[in-house]
């Protein structure tokens, strides 16, 4: 009698944790509310992270004793990817749609006791009906200082990224160029390294009493040069479509030989 309701009860417990961890997860996945008109079905394809591209700079605590969740991972990946989703303006249905490739090539996040900020550069490209590659870019991402707490600033870099990239697809295929960039979202690495600065400072207590405290400042580098991309990448190779043939320039037709003059020798050829 007892072993089975032992064993039924560790089953209820074990569903009802998977269930806790679930309904989070679901309650996490959020959506973007874009003024764009969806004129054109977009698909988001799975979106990636290149390897080592998640970088912390933690001026005057270590990470392993702050607060968790503090480096870019997979699980903020997931996130990004499920806002696309989201907040797609127009879905495909039953029409082949536009199909979106997003890659986060690095991210950093820089903290201290006094500032926190996230830069982030980001590759995307678009692909048409036919697969054909139309439209590709990169950018990089500086939340502004409207939302406190790296969580805040984090989910504000994804609002960012999700703006730019479904705004810009919507013109793209709609044969518009593309609108300037978007809030928080800049085309080059220098634009968005001045919104971060330089140095970060922190507190560090050295000694707590019941009515005072004794500590000093320490400061450090934020490293933002940690985001600079260089390269590019290469959709073509990435997703394995084939490059467009350059049609050939036509041959000149040969040009006619002059006449020589009377009395003239005639010419020798080797």
């Amino acid at each position: 009698m007892h072993a089975p309701t032992k064993a039924w009860l560790l089953a209820v417990i074990v569903y009802a944790v998977f269930a806790c961890v679930a309904c989070g997860r679901r309650a996490q996945v959020k959506s973007v509310t874009l003024d764009i008109p969806g004129t054109h079905p977009v698909r988001v394809a799975p979106i990636d992270m290149e390897p080592n591209a998640s970088q912390l700079t933690a001026v005057g605590e270590s990470p392993k004793r702050g607060r968790p969740g503090w480096q870019y991972g997979y699980k903020d990946l997931y996130l990004l990817e499920n806002m696309l989703r989201e907040s797609i303006p127009m879905r495909g249905g039953a029409r082949t749609p536009f199909q979106i490739h997003l890659v986060i090539r690095h991210v950093l996040v820089a903290t201290s006791s006094s500032y926190d900020a996230v830069i982030a550069c980001v590759a995307w490209a678009l692909t048409d009906p036919n697969e054909r590659l139309i439209f590709d870019e990169q950018f990089y991402v500086v939340p502004s200082m409207s939302s406190r707490g790296l969580a805040g600033m984090k989910n504000q870099m994804h609002v960012a990224i999700t703006a730019r990239v479904h705004q810009t697809a919507q013109d793209v295929a709609s044969g518009r160029p593309p609108a300037p960039a978007s809030r928080d979202t800049y085309d080059d690495f220098d634009s968005a390294a001045s919104q971060v600065p330089p140095w970060l400072t922190s507190y560090v207590s050295i000694w707590e009493g019941p009515i005072l405290s004794i500590g000093r400042t320490v400061g450090g580098p934020s490293q933002t040069h940690l985001v600079h991309q260089r390269d590019y990448i290469d959709w073509y190779l990435r997703l394995g479509i084939s490059r467009p043939t350059e049609p050939r320039a036509p041959e000149e037709p040969p040009q006619p030989t002059a006449p020589r003059p009377p009395g003239y020798p005639p010419a020798t050829h080797p």
